[in-house]
């Protein structure tokens, strides 16, 4: 399986990353992750019947931006649903234009003479 990750959500996987932020899935099919500016306290993140990253609780950044322009918890969600499903990712790329377009092979790796 290949999931196409795009510039917004590549962001917010590098933020959570950048801090340490791991989701865990709980039993009922949300996922928790530790919170930053709250020491102690969590946000959970839910899935729409789709699979898709429905919403994240007390988040100031999921409520400003939503799916255009996810909080760093759900990127955090976000790479364990890639890590768990054992998928490829595509990374998509913003050309000169603004268009989205998907990143090629000689673009990740460097050829060595």
């Amino acid at each position: 399986m290949t999931i196409t990750v795009n510039v917004t959500w590549q962001r917010a996987i590098q933020r959570a990353m950048r801090e340490g932020l791991k989701a865990t899935r709980c039993v009922d099919g949300t996922y928790r992750v530790r919170s930053v500016s709250h020491p102690g306290s969590h946000h959970i993140v839910t899935m729409d019947n789709a699979g898709r990253i429905d919403h994240c609780s007390n988040c100031l950044g999921w409520e400003n931006g939503g799916r255009q322009r996810p909080c760093k918890h759900a990127g955090a969600v976000a790479l364990a649903i890639i890590f768990l499903n054992g998928a490829h990712v595509a990374l998509e790329s913003v050309n000169e234009t603004g268009i989205e377009s998907r990143t090629t092979r000689s673009q990740l790796f460097q050829k060595v003479a």
